[in-house]
């Protein structure tokens, strides 16, 4: 996958991995909101694709009809404002702002599951994958050589 993404350290294997690290990095900085004009701009890129996902998690029901509890809280909206502000991408922030506030489903609709989760076929499948852990640590890993 590395290769795919141009390589080790290349900027778009760089992007990914720090997206694929969102949940521990976006909490670092959204510590930051009322300092984002001291933000990186790679910093502020990760925070706008973290609210694009959010967005789309929240227009296709995962939040209204699931039992997910973990939707982006006040100080994650407060840094997504901010930074959406100043890309010049507000409308990004005020939909995000919209689908949190919007009620969840009638409890008959919703279903019981935490996570994501795709159907496929006339079964439900996760949508949690172990694939990105095994690839970061493989990538941290010195290669063995013979």
């Amino acid at each position: 996958m590395r290769d795919v993404l141009g390589g080790a350290g290349a900027p778009l294997e760089r992007r990914v991995r720090a997206y694929s690290r969102r949940g521990e990095e976006l909490d670092s900085l959204a510590s930051r909101r009322d300092r984002i004009d001291e933000m990186s701009v790679d910093d502020a890129e990760i925070v706008a694709l973290v609210a694009a996902n959010e967005v789309d998690m929240m227009l296709g029901g995962e939040y209204r009809y699931t039992m997910r509890d973990d939707a982006m809280g006040a100080d994650g909206l407060a840094l997504v404002r901010g930074v959406c502000t100043a890309l010049g991408v507000p409308g990004l922030a005020a939909t995000l702002e919209a689908g949190v506030a919007a009620p969840s489903a009638p409890p008959e609709l919703r279903t019981r599951t935490l996570g994501s989760y795709r159907i496929v076929g006339l079964e439900r499948k996760p949508m949690v994958s172990r694939a990105f852990a095994e690839f970061d640590r493989s990538a941290r890993e010195p290669k063995q050589t013979d």
